[in-house]
């Protein structure tokens, strides 16, 4: 017969979790309620995962009185409760005890206390205890009827799992903390003993008692220490043991789960502006349901921003291994098409779309109905033994499934379609027809979520904890040898293809399944925030067109990049021999420590800036002491030549595809919060664009044979938008003249004619007409340009003085942005800004330099992308043999065959150059060369 089981949820630990987890969540007042909603979302769970009989929510309200008469210093160097998290823990409290959950808490003692105390009543009542929690502190809890719960992680910790994390069972926990300490809780432990020494010494003595009866087996600093140190292990034994005795007045009908006051949480939930969860409460408290059965509404436990949970069925997914199940599957796919299409996904070896090799593919048509068609697994001796079989890739799937999938007409949803949309080109299928991409979905809807990744999407948008990979992988006991190998050390990593079948339904399908499910649920969202045109007409035609410019990736020269690296290299020992020089002593040039010792303590340089762990040699710092001595600017020239060496020469080789001989560098749409796609393996948006050095790296990047690059760059393109937006017509006319619109400014600042003006007031003019882009402050002009700071700050007022408009721009933004609580692109983009109404001043600010920053260099990232998916169509169309093969920032980067090069420099430069109307023209600068660098 099984234990009742008494849920502890520990309250403050959950709290943090929730409140770091989820960041820029606020109400419309800008009170953070972010915390709130992510408690919430776990208590929820808890409630239709568990089912408790029995729950309580324990909170601190105080340090522990034993703990700190023991030892005053304990917890002292917690840093303060951040600011906006406060006032979220009462309206927790609130919505626990609205879900019929009693909230416990006792001047004095911790929640680990009274956790602590009541998971041992449970046991002896002959009770179980599950502990949600993830503190370590509580393992020393756990026994054959008390567990521990992860429920973000779905992972729970028994004897087994405690000491496969602490190293000691339960009973020796608290032995190891004293000999480890906890910094988190300013507990002093031995110095030099870590987690692990701490657990290899108490396993071989026993406990603490018996580590100081063996001491003399000690050797070196370790016994040293432990000697010294003797008291403050004991001393953090029991500061670390927790209290089961604490005297907390509550019986077990107090802890038994009752009924929500659903009128209650509707207020409160109300207040809270979380929507989903004020209609839920609403129809359940009409309905008479109980919410903390886990058997209401299934619209639950989320807000609008996050909807509601979908219940995913698993009894629909349907292994297709014959012709016949094949051809029911197509026949179902086909007709979804009157009901808005079908999603699909991808299994493959590894994560190489160009050569790893199709496993499987997975379809599904709402959540009901799911399929796996596997190609490619390697059958277990389990699939054999139930008869599980597989189709043919070439001769039955792929002539079957390339019909459907090659329809246009035939709408398709993909998680990263672009991914599998390689994979499948790879395998003899051109993909058309995608029409929804929940990651591209949620980075529209929100870009600065923390992860727009199908697991995260499915906790946030679903409260659907997904299958994970790891756990599918075969797990291979090893054994080692004489030489300290092991059997298996060679044989090949498993892979997607060495799961089982049955196994492999269950992932594939709930893959498929959770994209039709946020299709669902999104593309309301979308439509109703007006984001549906900008996913349908630029981001899912732009995803087709970087898999197609990853897949062609760009030949680099491997002889200049293996000079420039060998170049790169002795110059960076020469440096390092001239840093020696000047500090008069040998150091490590990249060790932060040793060269503030050498600045700050040798040279008596001032210092600029600390940190946690001492004074600041950051590049800021290093460049305003450049001035004072010559050190510092050696320093920083050392940085930026081995991290070109470390980041692009001695890697770009590496990166060389063994079958393409060409790099295929991977874009990103869904990173940046400005709309900008970003770049990796390797990431080209960060070669240096005016450094010498930065200029030799993209030489090495060439056309192929019988081809040449052509590279088109906008000219000025976020000062074009800037007078597009705020109308001055100076700064609009200089453009429509086709002036030097630095020198045009200066000139207007100045009284004089463009002819007179110097090139220090042009570049002064420049850094003010960049930096108003970014909100430049006076003191950042004043060091740019070396001006003392009343000089930039009457210099930066003579410039709204000229260009009036600008500023009732900015003030007219930031108004519209505040009301709304986000801004917008030219093209609807939408970039949310909770942080506006903080209470803090330095988030407040950042917000603000944020929402003038976002409609300028957000449409401006928008206009590139119109002008490549329009490039990529005319090309199709008009110039097959030419290739689009790279964006970096405003450039796109072709490849030409040689016959065709005054052809594609007209197309290429009329497509970008009416990519989007605006009142001022667009100007792109178009180079050709054999190389990136002779084009641009």
């Amino acid at each position: 017969m099984s234990r009742e089981r008494l849920f502890l949820i520990d309250g403050n630990n959950h709290l943090f979790r929730a409140f770091f987890a989820i960041r820029n969540m606020t109400r419309s007042d800008g009170m953070a309620t972010n915390a709130i909603y992510g408690f919430t979302a776990m208590l929820k769970k808890l409630l239709a995962d568990e089912k408790p009989e029995y729950l309580a929510v324990c909170f601190d309200i105080s340090k522990s009185k034993h703990r700190t008469e023991a030892y005053p210093e304990y917890k002292a160097n917690r840093p303060p409760m951040p600011e906006d998290m406060r006032p979220q823990i009462p309206l927790i409290k609130d919505v626990v005890r609205g879900h019929g959950i009693p909230v416990l808490e006792l001047d004095g003692w911790e929640a680990d206390d009274l956790i602590a105390t009541l998971a041992r009543r449970a046991e002896a009542a002959g009770k179980a205890a599950v502990l949600v929690s993830t503190d370590k502190d509580l393992t020393q809890l756990v026994s054959e009827h008390i567990t521990m719960l992860d429920t973000r992680k779905d992972r729970k910790l028994g004897l087994a799992e405690v000491i496969d994390k602490m190293g000691v069972p339960p009973e020796k926990v608290v032995d190891a903390q004293g000999l480890m300490g906890d910094s988190t809780d300013n507990i002093p432990g031995v110095p030099g003993i870590g987690p692990k020494t701490a657990a290899k010494l108490i396993a071989d003595y026993g406990d603490l008692e018996g580590v100081y009866a063996h001491i003399e087996e000690i050797k070196g600093k370790r016994k040293e220490n432990l000697i010294a140190h003797k008291d403050d292990a004991f001393l953090s034994r029991e500061l670390a043991r927790l209290t089961t005795d604490v005297p907390v007045d509550v019986e077990w009908a107090d802890l038994r789960v009752s009924t929500p006051d659903h009128a209650a949480l509707r207020a409160l939930f109300e207040s809270l502006e979380f929507r989903t969860w004020t209609r839920e409460h609403g129809s359940a408290a009409n309905s008479g349901s109980d919410a903390a059965s886990g058997e209401g509404d299934d619209d639950t436990a989320q807000d609008d921003d996050a909807p509601a949970a979908a219940k995913l069925s698993r009894d629909g997914d349907t292994l297709v291994a014959s012709a016949e199940a094949l051809s029911w599957m197509i026949d179902a796919l086909k007709a979804s098409a009157e009901t808005g299409g079908f999603a699909f996904d991808t299994e493959t070896t590894g994560l190489d779309p160009l050569t790893d090799k199709l496993v499987g593919l997975s379809f599904a048509v709402g959540t009901d109905a799911s399929w796996y068609v596997p190609v490619g697994h390697v059958l277990s001796d389990e699939d054999k033994q139930a008869g599980r079989t597989q189709l043919s890739w070439p001769d039955e799937v792929r002539p079957a499934l390339a019909p459907i999938l090659e329809d246009a007409a035939q709408p398709k949803f993909a998680q990263n379609a672009k991914f599998d949309v390689q994979v499948l080109a790879s395998h003899g299928v051109d993909v058309a027809g995608v029409a929804f991409d929940p990651m591209l979905a949620s980075y529209l809807l929100d870009a600065e979520q923390r992860g727009h990744g199908l697991d995260a999407l499915a906790e946030r948008w679903l409260q659907h904890t997904t299958i994970h990979f790891d756990d599918l992988l075969p797990k291979t006991k090893k054994k080692r040898g004489k030489k300290g190998e092991t059997a298996d050390m060679f044989a090949p990593e498993p892979t997607f293809a060495n799961v089982p079948l049955g196994d492999a339904v269950a992932y594939a399908c709930e893959d498929a399944q959770v994209v039709a499910a946020l299709h669902a649920r999104m593309a309301p969202q979308l439509a109703e925030e007006g984001l549906e045109d900008l996913l349908r007409d630029l981001e899912l035609p732009l995803s087709m067109v970087l898999a197609r410019m990853e897949s062609r990736g760009i030949c680099v020269d491997r002889d200049k990049l293996a000079a420039l690296s060998k170049d790169f290299g002795e110059r960076a020992e020469a440096l390092t021999a001239a840093c020696h020089e000047l500090a008069g002593r040998e150091f490590n040039v990249g060790s932060p420590k040793q060269l503030g010792e050498i600045l700050f303590d040798e040279l008596e340089l001032p210092v600029k800036k600390r940190t946690k762990t001492g004074p600041s040699t950051d590049s800021s710092v290093l460049e305003q002491l450049a001035d004072l001595h010559e050190l510092p600017a050696k320093v920083l020239e050392w940085r930026s030549l081995t991290k070109l060496k470390g980041t692009y020469t001695d890697v770009l080789p590496t990166l060389i595809h063994k079958e393409t001989g060409r790099i295929h560098t991977s874009f990103h749409q869904a990173v940046a919060a400005t709309g900008r796609l970003s770049s990796s393996d390797p990431n080209l948006q960060n070669i240096p664009i005016r450094s010498a050095d930065g200029e030799r790296i993209r030489a090495c990047f060439v056309a192929a044979p019988g081809h040449v690059l052509l590279s088109a760059d906008y000219s000025q393109i976020e000062l074009r938008v800037l007078a597009h937006l705020c109308g001055d017509e100076a700064m609009r006319q200089a453009f429509i003249d086709g002036a030097d619109v630095h020198a045009r400014t200066a000139a207007l600042l100045e009284g004089v004619d463009e002819s007179e003006i110097t090139r220090g007031q042009r570049a002064m003019a420049k850094s003010v007409n960049f930096g108003i882009l970014y909100g430049m402050s006076a003191s950042r002009l004043a060091r740019e340009q070396k001006l003392s700071y009343g000089e930039a700050k009457a210099f930066i007022a003579r410039y709204f003085e000229r260009f009036p408009a600008i500023e009732r721009w900015k003030e007219r933004t930031l108004e519209e942005a505040r009301e709304r609580g986000f801004t917008r692109t030219i093209m609807g983009r939408v970039r949310k800004l909770p942080d506006l109404n903080s209470r803090s001043r330095m988030a407040r600010n950042a917000a603000e330099r944020v929402a003038v920053n976002t409609p300028i260099q957000g449409s401006a990232a928008d206009i590139i992308k119109v002008a490549m998916v329009q490039l990529a169509a005319r090309l199709e169309a008009e110039m097959p043999d030419v290739k689009l093969l790279l964006q970096v920032h405003d450039e796109l980067v072709l490849e030409v065959p040689d016959g065709q090069v005054e052809a594609a420099k007209a197309l290429l430069k009329g497509v970008m150059e009416s990519a989007v109307a605006l009142d001022v023209p667009l100007d792109v600068q178009v180079g050709v060369g054999g190389d990136w660098l002779a084009a641009h």
